[in-house]
C-alpha cells in the first residue's frame, strides 16, 4: 500500500475442508518468512581519516552505506584533485579505498551522485560529497619562517622572527636543543625572555622551523645568537682605581669557583671607578667576568 507497513498474508485454521469434509489448517506468510516491504532508500556517508593532506600524503576514504547495496562500483564515484585505489568491501555496506592527491594543490572532492546504486530491495540510494565544506583540503605549500642574527649582552635573550602562516607551529633550536616558540598570529614569532638557559659568551647556532596544520614543514631559517657580556676589568694596584672599563652607571662582576661550581654576582653602582673594590676570595680556581 506504499506505507511500508510490514506485510502479512494468512489463512486461518478450519476455514476450508477437503472433499471428504475434513477441516483444514491455515498458514501465515509474513516477516518471519522474510516477507517484507522495503520502501526506504539507502543512504551514504563518505569520510576520511585525514582531512588536511600535506605534500606526499594519502588518505583512507570510507564509503559507508546504511544497508547492503547493489550496483555500486568505481564508476559511480566522481573525483577531483586526485586518484582513488580499488574499492574493497566484505559486506557490501562499507567500502574503503586510498585517495592520492595529484600534487597540484587542487581542492579535492570525492562524490557519489543520487540514484547510482540501490539497496537489495531495489530502492534507489542517495549520494554524498566529501570536499572542502567538510574540511577536506590538500595543502602542499610549506610555511616560510625567518630569523635575523642577534648580538646581545643578555645571556638568556628573547628571540624573534617572522612567519607567514598564523596557524603554524614554530620551533627554535639553539645549540641542538628545541624550544617551542609562540606564533603571535601577526606575521611574527617570539621565544620569550629567559626561555633559553644561560649561554656562555660567543656565537650559538640557531635554526627555526615551522609546521602548518597539514604537516608541511618549512625550510629552516638559520643564524646565530652571539652573547657578548664580558669585558676586561683592569685595576691599578697603586691607587686601587678601575682603569677599564669605566662604566657610568653600574658594573656587575661574576665570580665563578671552577672547582666547586659556585657562582657569585655582585653589582657595583654609580661611578665604579671612584670607589675602592676589595675582593676577599677563598676559592681555589677563580674566573672573573663582568656581566
Amino acid at each position: 500500500d506504499g506505507t511500508g507497513t510490514a506485510p502479512s498474508i494468512s489463512v486461518a485454521d478450519n476455514t476450508y475442508t477437503d472433499l471428504a469434509g475434513n477441516l483444514g489448517t491455515g498458514d501465515v506468510l509474513d516477516g518471519t518468512d522474510g516477507f517484507v516491504v522495503d520502501i526506504v532508500p539507502p543512504t551514504l556517508a563518505i569520510t576520511t581519516d585525514d582531512l588536511a593532506l600535506a605534500a606526499g600524503e594519502t588518505a583512507n576514504i570510507t564509503f559507508t552505506f546504511s544497508e547492503a547495496v547493489a550496483g555500486f562500483d568505481a564508476n559511480d564515484i566522481t573525483l577531483v584533485g586526485g586518484t582513488l585505489s580499488a574499492l574493497v568491501t566484505t559486506d557490501n555496506i562499507t567500502w574503503t579505498a586510498v585517495f592520492t592527491p595529484d600534487g597540484t594543490g587542487t581542492a579535492p572532492s570525492i562524490s557519489v551522485a543520487d540514484n547510482t546504486y540501490t539497496d537489495l530491495a531495489g530502492n534507489l540510494g542517495t549520494g554524498d560529497v566529501l570536499d572542502g565544506t567538510d574540511g577536506f583540503v590538500v595543502d602542499i605549500v610549506a610555511p616560510v619562517v625567518g630569523f635575523t642574527n642577534v648580538t646581545t649582552n643578555d645571556d638568556t635573550p628573547p628571540l624573534t622572527g617572522t612567519i607567514d602562516d598564523p596557524t603554524a607551529t614554530v620551533v627554535v633550536t639553539v645549540d641542538g636543543v628545541d624550544y617551542p616558540a609562540t606564533n603571535n598570529g601577526d606575521g611574527t614569532w617570539t621565544l620569550a625572555d629567559n626561555t633559553l638557559p644561560s649561554l656562555i659568551d660567543g656565537p650559538h647556532t640557531v635554526s627555526v622551523t615551522a609546521t602548518d596544520p597539514a604537516g608541511n614543514v618549512s625550510l629552516p631559517a638559520t643564524g646565530t645568537v652571539t652573547i657578548s657580556s664580558s669585558s676586561i676589568l683592569a685595576f691599578d694596584n697603586t691607587d686601587h682605581a678601575v682603569l677599564s672599563p669605566q662604566p657610568s652607571h653600574h658594573l656587575a662582576l661574576k665570580i665563578t669557583d671552577v672547582a666547586y661550581g659556585i657562582v657569585k654576582k655582585q653589582c657595583f653602582h654609580k661611578q665604579l671607578y671612584n670607589y675602592l673594590i676589595l675582593l676577599m676570595i677563598s676559592f681555589r680556581q677563580i674566573n672573573f667576568q663582568t656581566i
